[in-house]
């Protein structure tokens, strides 16, 4: 019998966040997630440009991927920021 009141100041449901709100904190996750991505391959783009010991080939590669993953980095904190704003508004 003493299980019924602890199941009863467990709270109501009326506690739990809003669809809206747990949607937003998942897509907040999920940019920031996609931004570490892209500072990483930034990163590595970085390396590959620095070892690429005077191959051309390598050379643009890298220069390829540095410019995508900037790109990307820019898509995101773009992203991010517009998530934030909505967030405020709503």
């Amino acid at each position: 019998m003493s299980f019924i009141p602890s199941v009863l100041a467990a709270g109501v449901i009326d506690d739990a966040p809003s669809l809206q709100t747990v949607f937003m904190r998942a897509l907040q996750v999920t940019l920031s997630l996609f931004g570490v991505v892209a500072l990483v391959a930034l990163i590595a783009s970085g390396f590959m440009y620095f070892f690429s010991g005077g191959d051309e080939a390598r050379a643009e590669q890298a220069k390829k991927m540095m410019a995508y993953s900037t790109l990307g980095l820019f898509l995101v904190l773009v992203s991010l920021v517009a998530v934030r704003q909505l967030t405020v508004m709503v």
